[in-house]
């Protein structure tokens, strides 16, 4: 019956007032059932207005991309990029030109520790993992991700950032448009306190 159906959808506050109107003396076999528009005119009139009112709208789940491009390096909708985008690279293309960056680096960097005479200094290049342990000033990690497309940094100074390729032969970190070589540049050559070029 409609009333049935009115009053399991009461919220607990109200069942007492739809109960007091259920107890009422049962009527004659003969008699009809209560409408539903009798059974509201029962209840008060924020009661009977949360009933009528249509359920809440729910949005959708957000789909597994719009949840992935929130933790990437790319900027939210409307926010200035640093740099122009650059069509995706396939992997052999990645490969390509992520190890011409890193292979330039480690020549650079091997020749910039040797010449500053850093102490304890080290640079290593393997697997695509390049690290510089400049001593007492700390390590840095640059290494190829090949899933994402992306260059990360592993820095003592600015912690993680990921960079992306971009027009040139550059990478760079989306969300303010730092390139890869000159934050290197700018890091390395301000802890051991000469300046660096990596270009």
């Amino acid at each position: 019956m409609a009333w049935r159906r009115l009053l399991a959808r009461l919220p607990a506050a109200a069942r007492g007032h739809a109960t007091l109107a259920s107890a009422a003396p049962p009527l004659a076999p003969a008699a009809r059932a209560p409408s539903s528009s009798a059974l509201l005119a029962l209840l008060p009139a924020s009661v009977a207005a949360r009933i009528l009112a249509p359920p809440p709208r729910q949005l959708p789940p957000p789909s597994a991309a719009a949840a992935v491009r929130c933790f990437g390096s790319q900027p939210a909708a409307g926010a200035a990029a640093g740099a122009p985008p650059q069509a995706a690279l396939g992997e052999a293309e990645f490969h390509a030109a992520a190890d011409g960056a890193l292979d330039a680096l480690v020549e650079a960097l091997e020749a910039y520790v040797e010449d500053a005479d850093v102490a304890d200094a080290d640079v290593q290049y393997a697997s695509g993992v390049l690290t510089v342990n400049l001593g007492r000033h700390g390590t840095y990690v640059v290494n190829k991700q090949t899933p994402n497309r992306q260059i990360w940094l592993s820095s003592p100074v600015s912690g993680p950032l990921r960079f992306d390729p971009a027009p040139g032969g550059r990478w760079v970190y989306r969300r303010d448009g730092r390139d890869l070589v000159h934050q290197l540049e700018q890091e390395i050559g301000g802890l051991v306190g000469r300046p660096l070029s990596l270009d």
